[in-house]
């Protein structure tokens, strides 16, 4: 997946700032409807770079920053968290409900499942003893990227 702006640099003082994304609904008032992402310059002008677009529950194949925005449009936006939800307030959008977002592949979808059949085979022969099987697993799942380390800490 190619990031809109990802050939510009962010400035020195943002590079060490944490960034992240945030899924968000274009609400009915928002003043940003009827308007392309490239023409509302929403990298330049409000710090944040749309990844992708979802309209009526399906995810919107054209070019994002051509695509007129609606009300109910649901966009995932990029930037830094310090900043995100500011910009979201800026720009008419009502933010969902937090959760881990993947734009993956079948490969990355069906490691986590391949990782605990390991788990659960040496075990189950008798080859490795419960906990350290499945500590084995979740550590590989984190070394792999199927859970990022705050989900797996948040999970305890």
């Amino acid at each position: 997946m190619t990031l809109a702006r990802q050939d510009k640099q962010m400035p020195s003082d943002r590079a060490a700032e944490r960034i992240g994304a945030i899924e968000a609904v274009v609400k009915a008032t928002s003043p940003i409807i009827g308007k392309s992402a490239s023409r509302l310059q929403l990298f330049d002008q409000y710090g944040v770079n749309p990844v992708e677009l979802s309209r009526s529950g399906k995810r919107m194949v054209e070019r994002i920053g051509d695509t007129a925005l609606e009300s109910g449009d649901v966009l995932l936006l990029q930037g830094s968290l310090a900043i995100l939800p500011d910009r979201i307030v800026a720009l008419g959008l009502l933010p969902l409900a937090e959760r881990e977002l993947r734009s993956g592949s079948v490969r990355r979808d069906i490691l986590p499942v391949v990782i605990l059949g390991v788990a659960m085979g040496l075990t189950a022969f008798g080859l490795v003893p419960l906990a350290i099987a499945f500590f084995g697993a979740a550590l590989a799942m984190i070394l792999t990227g199927a859970i990022s380390a705050e989900a797996a800490y948040e999970a305890i």
